[in-house]
């Protein structure tokens, strides 16, 4: 809680908006296939809950969750997490679930940045990526249930050119009409919806760790 608060005042000094997005792991979309004896749970508050609940006080600190809105994706029919795999979509691909965590991050942004425009539901196309086989299946001999096919999506146009250095990734978009800046330090999930974001902004820095 303490570094928190301390990377939060630094950069409120500095005239900068600090946001931290908890995401969903797949037994937390999926209970109905986790263990219950691995849900590890305090005062009824699972790890989540607890770490929102310790930070939810901290100035100059917006705490974004992506959980509600794919549980509402989910109850729809839609698939939110691979099956062959711990992520919700393939490496660097977009789905569905990618482009719903972008528009909860997107949109909580925008509450303080308007000019932040989000990427209407036309701006991609859907195509099919036969036989995927995920990190949990990828050594493993499961058979039928070792690929799957998955729904997933491509930008129409991509206004971010992008360059790289070793784990950096530096986005530039001059059609974003805005001039806002964004420092994004990720997982791999970030991964599945970065180019999106990128979209969204002026400039985009990714750094994954």
């Amino acid at each position: 809680v303490e570094k928190f608060k301390k990377l939060a005042t630094y950069y409120k000094n500095k005239g900068i908006k600090f946001y931290l997005v908890i995401e969903s792991d797949k037994e937390s979309l999926y209970p109905e296939y986790y263990p219950k004896k691995y849900c590890i749970r305090k005062n009824n508050d699972s790890r989540a809950q607890q770490l929102i609940k310790a930070l939810q006080n901290i100035d100059n600190l917006t705490i974004i969750t992506t959980k509600e809105n794919l549980s509402k994706l989910k109850e729809k029919g839609n698939q939110v997490f691979l099956k062959t795999d711990t992520h919700n979509a393939p490496f660097k691909k977009i789905t569905i679930a990618s482009i719903n965590q972008y528009e909860t991050i997107m949109g909580k942004i925008k509450e303080s940045y308007p000019k932040i425009a989000i990427l209407p539901k036309n701006s991609y196309k859907k195509e099919v990526l036969n036989d995927f086989s995920g990190n949990i299946v990828k050594n493993a001999k499961y058979g039928k249930y070792s690929k799957e096919n998955v729904e997933i999506y491509k930008l129409k146009t991509n206004n971010a050119k992008l360059s790289k250095f070793e784990s950096v990734n530096f986005y530039k978009n001059k059609s974003a009409g805005n001039e806002i800046k964004i420092l994004i330090i990720g997982d791999s999930f970030t991964l599945r919806y970065i180019t999106l974001i990128a979209q969204s902004v002026f400039e985009c820095i990714h750094i994954f760790k």
